[in-house]
């Protein structure tokens, strides 16, 4: 008897165990308009067993609630654990597939137990569309607040009102996955600085930043790498190429790179200083053993080639740009000769008003 009594309440414990951490199914519907996202209320019933909750949100059938018409279909998954007035520990994170429309059903989610022990979180889920969900743990159906079912605004102790989204939140990934920080260590070194490679990206991919109505992607594909920017979340339109870097380490800012220049801009350039790193300088002019030209040769050359002499003329310019340094060195060049003439013609000027005065 007495055995069979242990027995008996070693069964009842694990009846209640199992049922405490049993998996739980169900569907739920989303009233209110179709354009707006409502806040769905989560218990978070692993939170006592030291455990992050798991919870899936999904409609497979792509035709689900609109008959013939293709209104899209979601498998999302939760991972997540509430603070319950400060305990820490608290994150949620999301992995969300969905396809085949044009709209998204999840635009937001938020852990409401900062200043309280509601023991809950808030999914905003897409109205007038129904969902089934699958817990890990034993589970209460989920709280809808979309006016119908339960009144808007959705108030909790300590926690500001809460009512319906009409825009997906920037921290949400809306086609994978939305976690916390992330750190990569790789295994293998990759460079002579024992650099290793944590993160790869095949071929055609890039990686997005949000810079609110602006993002930003980077990304390689061709032997090139190449930053641009977009406003929109598709190929609708064509980006900007902000810089394009080929194998070589060739830029182009606002360009393709150009074979033979470390950098090429279009576009208007500006710098608080510009340093020209200079192997010759137009000193020479000043050396004993320097043929300057006369004015009367320099006349001459003028009048036959429309420029000056050792100077670039303008249809060399059109065609093959101007080396900045190797300019500023030329123009030197004929400062100094010019100089020399007008140190001479100074010299006669004195040398006739002396003559004059006798």
């Amino acid at each position: 008897m007495k055995y069979f009594s242990l027995a008996l309440l070693w069964s009842f414990l694990l009846m209640v165990a199992a049922t405490a951490s049993g998996q739980t199914t169900g569907t739920f519907f989303v009233g209110g308009d179709i354009d707006k996202f409502y806040p769905v209320v989560w218990k978070d019933n692993g939170w006592f067993a030291n455990t992050a909750s798991e919870l899936e949100i999904g409609r497979a059938d792509v035709h689900r609630d609109g008959g013939n018409e293709w209104r899209g279909s979601l498998l999302a998954k939760f991972r997540y654990h509430v603070t319950n007035w400060g305990n820490g520990s608290d994150f949620i994170e999301a992995d969300i597939h969905q396809a085949g429309s044009a709209y998204d059903f999840i635009a937001g989610w938020r852990d409401v137990t900062g200043f309280n022990n509601a023991n809950e979180i808030i999914i905003w889920l897409r109205g007038n569309t129904s969902y089934s969900y699958t817990s890990r743990y034993a589970i209460e159906a989920p709280a809808v607040f979309d006016g119908v079912a339960n009144p808007l605004p959705l108030t909790m102790l300590n926690e500001p009102p809460h009512t319906f989204k009409t825009s997906v939140d920037g921290y949400v990934n809306r086609q994978g996955r939305t976690i916390g920080s992330l750190y990569l260590n790789g295994t293998v070194n990759w460079t002579a600085y024992n650099w290793r490679k944590p993160l790869r990206l095949p071929t055609g991919q890039a990686i997005a930043f949000d810079a609110g109505t602006t993002k930003i992607g980077l990304g390689g594909v061709g032997n090139k790498l190449y930053l641009f920017t977009t406003d929109v979340e598709d190929a609708s339109k064509v980006p900007n190429y902000r810089l394009i870097m080929n194998e070589n380490g060739e830029m182009g800012i606002g360009t393709e790179p150009v074979t033979g220049f470390r950098m090429v801009v279009e576009g208007s350039l500006g710098a608080r200083r510009i340093k020209v790193a200079q192997g010759t300088w137009a000193d020479f002019v000043f050396h004993d053993d320097y043929k300057l030209p006369s004015l009367q040769e320099t006349e001459s050359f003028i009048k036959v080639n429309k420029h000056l002499p050792d100077i670039p003329s303008e249809k060399e310019v059109a065609e093959k740009g101007v080396d900045v340094g190797e300019m500023n060195k030329l123009l030197l060049q004929k400062i100094e000769e010019m100089t020399l003439h007008m140190i001479k013609m100074e010299k006669r000027i004195q040398e006739l008003e002396s003559r004059q005065e006798k």
